[in-house]
């Protein structure tokens, strides 16, 4: 028999707080859990509640000359991207972010291109679609995919990029 615990957790999606992602982890000194990073040319923060329920989100654009729709993904590099970090980082230290794993519910935040999905897209498509593969060995392969990610309690992280994260919130794939 699970535990309330085990329960709660059931229902939340561990996200660690690792090296080479757009992205850090960790809680405030209230409690809050939050993500930030760089989902595309701009610095978005994401805020949890203690039991991981979505708070509220924000946003940090560069400098005039470099702003860019919040919607806009996808990787910055350069010079751009160094001041985004740089911005980032005063932002952790203004929240006294204390890096770590943090445990939260399925959201989307559409105008930052940021959410979690159960499946990565090509997948999702399938299983919304399934009955539209008349192919009955892709059917079956793709049947297996969504069978393993579901028995695994994997998960994707869209951050700018499609992060594969497993159960314990790391990321396997990108």
């Amino acid at each position: 028999m699970q535990s309330d615990s085990q329960t709660w957790l059931l229902n939340r999606y561990l996200i660690q707080n690792q090296d080479a992602v757009s992205f850090v982890t960790g809680r405030t000194p209230a409690g809050e859990q939050a993500i930030l990073g760089v989902p595309g040319p701009y610095v978005a923060g994401l805020f949890f509640d203690v039991k991981g329920d979505f708070l509220r989100c924000d946003s940090r654009q560069p400098p005039l000359g470099h702003a860019a729709p919040l919607n806009q993904s996808g990787k910055v590099r350069g010079a751009l991207l160094t001041q985004l970090w740089g911005m980032l980082n005063e932002w952790k230290t203004e929240l006294e972010l204390i890096p770590g794993t943090i445990a939260v519910s399925k959201f989307s935040v559409p105008q930052f291109g940021v959410w979690i999905a159960d499946f990565p897209q090509y997948l999702q498509e399938y299983f919304d679609k399934r009955d539209s593969e008349s192919d009955q060995v892709v059917r079956a392969e793709l049947d297996n995919e969504v069978a393993e990610w579901q028995r695994s309690r994997k998960f994707v992280l869209q951050w700018g990029n499609e992060y594969w994260m497993n159960r314990n919130g790391e990321v396997t794939d990108t």
